[in-house]
């Protein structure tokens, strides 16, 4: 559990950790300048060369990073599956997920665009109900629907 401690189905067992908190509000903060930024960068380029450049750059921050030994020793032991998820989360999870969010910045404002995010939970307990049969307990479905509400206020105002 990222903001609290020790979970146990129901409430967090001990106090939630003040710099796990911190780094949350950090993240969104970010996450929130990035887009209203990211917004004349798309306008100028547009999303397909936007994506394109923020992969990029990403690739870039990586580099030193491959330099060392230690970072890529388990590539070599990766199976054909372990590729495939390497190669899944690559192309569909980054460079989709940033195409999307970066057409969906073309057409709206990015406070609708950032409440879209909150839809996220709901496709990861799908994910794990279809393929992990992960049971959906009626307090999950209840915050479900109160974020279905929270997205559907936030999409239809102005």
């Amino acid at each position: 559990m990222v903001t609290g401690g020790r979970w146990d189905g129901g409430l967090p067992r001990a106090a939630p950790d003040a710099r796990r908190l911190l780094m949350v509000l950090l993240s969104t903060l970010n996450w929130a300048v990035y887009s209203v930024l990211g917004r004349g960068v798309i306008r100028d380029l547009g999303a397909t060369r936007a994506t394109a450049g923020a992969m990029n750059a990403g690739l870039l921050l990586l580099v030193p990073v491959l330099l060392v030994p230690q970072a890529t020793a388990g590539l070599s032991t990766l199976s054909a599956t372990g590729w495939s998820a390497v190669l899944f989360l690559g192309i569909c999870c980054s460079g989709l997920g940033y195409l999307f969010w970066y057409r969906a910045l073309e057409r709206m404002d990015a406070s609708k665009v950032g409440s879209l995010l909150y839809l996220e939970p709901l496709v990861t307990l799908a994910a794990g109900s279809l393929l992990l049969a992960e049971p959906i307990r009626a307090a999950t479905v209840l915050g479900g629907v109160l974020l279905l509400a929270g997205v559907i206020l936030v999409q239809r105002s102005r």
